[in-house]
């Protein structure tokens, strides 16, 4: 399972090595998707060596929450919409959410994690995925052609959210402990496998950048 974990958290490292690369196009999209990258896989190896010493990961989970929405949500808007209205409502959305956990984590304290705003969190970007993923299918040829391979990494967004869905949504079910353990195992292969799923996409939209831009020279910020 250690093994497991590990390589999930650095499968990370191979589309931040290929963001990095000189000739990969720097938009404002690939950087909010490589910052996005980075906080997971710092995330995933403080969450490793935190619990292996039994000490509470919730600050961190908190942290995490607070700043992947705003760099995944980013990352769409940024390689998709350039609507005003579409960016004013994501920005109050954002604004909205930081508010409502932050005061969770002021009655609470920011060592306890609420796993229902944390399922919220990652059905909003679930639900930004596949109305990304929409408009490119459902848009005219010249588009399509164009953002074809933003789809990459917003399958990988999707795969990895709807994969952390899974346990959060039964996380309030009674059961028991044998249950409670055999239920654990598999979620967290469930979402380690949601992340490797994530950062494989992830890495072919970094290398897919490359041949767009020495071919064509289209840029992965398109305009709807």
């Amino acid at each position: 399972m250690n093994e497991v974990a590990l390589f999930a958290a650095f499968s990370a490292l191979v589309p931040i090595f290929l963001f990095l690369r000189k000739w990969t196009n720097k938009s404002k999209a690939n950087w909010l998707l490589f910052l996005f990258t980075f906080l997971s896989i710092a995330t995933d190896t403080i969450n490793y060596f935190l619990c292996n010493a039994n000490i509470n990961n919730h600050f961190i989970i908190n942290l995490y929450d607070y700043l992947a929405i705003l760099l995944e949500l980013g990352f769409i808007i940024a390689a998709l919409h350039k609507n005003w209205i579409y960016r004013i409502f994501t920005v109050f959305l954002i604004l909205i959410l930081w508010f409502i956990h932050a005061r969770f984590n002021y009655e609470y304290g920011f060592f306890m994690m609420s796993f229902d705003y944390s399922y919220l969190f990652s059905l909003i970007i679930c639900l930004y995925s596949m109305v990304g993923i929409l408009r490119i299918v459902l848009s005219d040829s010249n588009f399509f052609n164009k953002s074809k391979h933003i789809i990459m990494p917003l399958l990988g967004l999707l795969a990895f959210e709807a994969s952390c869905l899974i346990p959060l949504i039964t996380n309030n079910f009674e059961l028991t402990g044998d249950e409670k353990i055999y239920l654990y195992t598999i979620y967290l292969y469930t979402v380690l496998t949601g992340s490797i799923i994530r950062n494989v996409l992830f890495s072919f939209y970094f290398i897919r950048e490359k041949s767009i831009e020495n071919d064509s020279g289209i840029l992965s910020n398109s305009v709807i």
